[in-house]
Order: C-alpha cells, then sequence, then structure tokens
C-alpha cells in the first residue's frame, strides 16, 4: 500500500518533525522572540523540551504559535537535564494553519544566561487519516 501525504495515523511516529532551537540568551530580558518559523502547513505541536549545559538565573522559555502560547505555562531549564514542558490543555492552542508562525520567546532575569539552551519543539501535520 502506498504512503500518500494525510493517509497516515494521527499517532504514527513517522509523521512527527523535531525542530531544534538553539537559544542564545541576554540578560533581563521579557517575553523576547528569538526564533520563528513558517512550516507552511496545517500543524499540531505534539511536545516540548528544554535542554542546557549550565544555567544562571532564571530562564523561561515561552512557545507560540503566532502570539498565542502553546504551552500551560513557561518551560524552565535545569541544567545538564531534559525537562518536558507542559502543554495546553486547549487543543486549538497547539494547532497551526497553513499561515501560521511558531515562535519561541524567553524571558530572563538579572542574571539569567543559559550555555547551550536548546527549545526542542515537535511537530506533526494535520489533519491526518481519519481525524477532524
Amino acid at each position: 500500500m502506498a504512503v500518500t501525504d494525510k493517509k497516515i495515523h494521527k499517532d504514527a511516529k513517522v509523521a512527527l518533525q523535531p525542530i531544534s532551537v538553539s537559544l542564545v540568551t541576554a540578560i533581563s530580558q521579557t517575553d523576547l522572540k528569538a526564533f520563528a518559523f513558517k512550516p507552511g502547513y496545517e500543524f499540531e505541536i505534539v511536545s516540548v523540551q528544554t535542554f542546557c549545559s549550565a544555567e544562571a538565573g532564571t530562564v523561561t522559555a515561552d512557545v507560540k504559535i503566532g502570539t498565542v502560547s502553546a504551552l500551560a505555562s513557561p518551560a524552565n531549564f535545569t541544567a545538564g537535564t531534559r525537562v518536558d514542558a507542559t502543554l495546553s490543555a486547549t487543543v486549538l492552542n497547539r494547532r497551526g494553519t497553513s499561515a501560521s508562525e511558531l515562535n519561541v520567546h524567553y524571558t530572563t532575569d538579572a542574571t539569567g544566561s543559559l550555555t547551550n539552551g536548546r527549545v526542542i519543539i515537535v511537530i506533526r501535520p494535520r489533519p491526518l487519516n481519519q481525524e477532524a
């Protein structure tokens, strides 16, 4: 059986696309946009993870579709540890259209900085097979 666009089950791992964002921070920033990407197709955010090798002060990241956060609250960083962010309970906050922009914003305190900071966003196209 041939695989064609959108004939893949919505839970198929082959449909997942990770986007790794290198995060270079500056101190005393509030909701600063550090990354923007337009996938060009309807998508849904499946997971968001953070990682850094070192952290000073407080740094948080937010993943937004346009101006709407896809997270329940900004994601934290813990040095040397992959951290899973909590996605918004509102499904529509995690879904984008073909015209939507996927953005990463960050906030730092007066001493906030990261070494090797990363935000990993996993998206998938939608709708997929038998999905509304």
